[in-house]
């Protein structure tokens, strides 16, 4: 009787072994489906990024500035094409990517420029200089103020400590997006605030104050410029007009 019972265990032991081994391999063979599957898809996503950077036409070569002549776009031409063919190879170098949308700009391809620097942006979310250059370029060419708006104020949450642009920025409130002139002083309080020492932040602000008539504000700014740069003329003759 005993023994009978020891070979019914023994034949349950063995199913119950069974039974583990063939959902053990059900498992690994699920696992192993996942895993080739996120390689597969990590291998595709370049060929997406490529296909990507095709439909935004980034290597079209369009001059469309009326007065530029043939041996200056022979020189567009021999940088488009070196950059070209390093990209081809080295995708992921920023650098050549803000020279091609310098060409692209100085081909007057204004949008095909943005194109470039916008896809930088996107590669390069932490960079300040492609931001700077869209803010730039929807200011002055494109002219899509909220556009360039936006890109200052990337540009600045990137790097704080470039004063051309908090500088740039305020001319886009005060000279362009004129509904928002009245933000244009807070770029600048804000741009000392991060560069105290900025003789230019400074010279601008107390600039600002006197051609809005804030003459008690231009002379403190003034003043502090004299701290920095005792031998300031020009700040000096600032002074005189102010307290006459």
């Amino acid at each position: 009787m005993f023994a009978l019972l020891q070979f019914l265990d023994k034949i349950g032991m063995f199913k119950q072994s069974k039974l583990t081994l063939i959902l053990e391999i059900i498992l690994f063979l699920f696992v192993a489906a996942g895993i080739g599957y996120y390689f597969y898809t990590q291998k595709s996503a370049p060929d997406v990024i490529v296909q990507d950077k095709q439909e935004k036409n980034f290597f079209e070569f369009k001059p469309q500035c009326p007065d530029l002549t043939q041996e200056q776009i022979t020189k567009f031409q021999e940088r488009f094409d070196k950059v070209k063919e390093f990209l081809a190879t080295t995708p992921d170098r920023m650098g050549a990517w803000m020279e091609l949308g310098l060409v692209r700009k100085g081909l007057c391809d204004y949008q095909g420029a943005a194109d470039v620097w916008t896809y930088v942006g996107e590669i390069r979310p932490e960079n300040s200089l492609s931001f700077a250059n869209l803010g730039d370029l929807y200011t002055h060419f494109l002219v899509d103020y909220p556009k360039a708006e936006a890109a200052y104020l990337r540009a600045i949450e990137n790097e704080k400590h470039d004063v051309n642009y908090f500088r740039n920025f305020f001319e886009l409130y005060y000279y362009s997006y004129t509904e928002k002139k009245h933000l244009a002083e807070k770029v600048l309080l804000d741009g000392l605030n991060y560069n105290p020492d900025s003789h230019d932040l400074m010279t601008l602000l107390a600039s600002y104050y006197r051609d809005n008539g804030n003459k008690e504000k231009a002379i403190e700014y003034f003043n502090k410029v004299l701290e920095l740069n005792p031998d300031n003329e020009a700040v000096k003759r600032e002074l005189e007009g102010l307290t006459k």
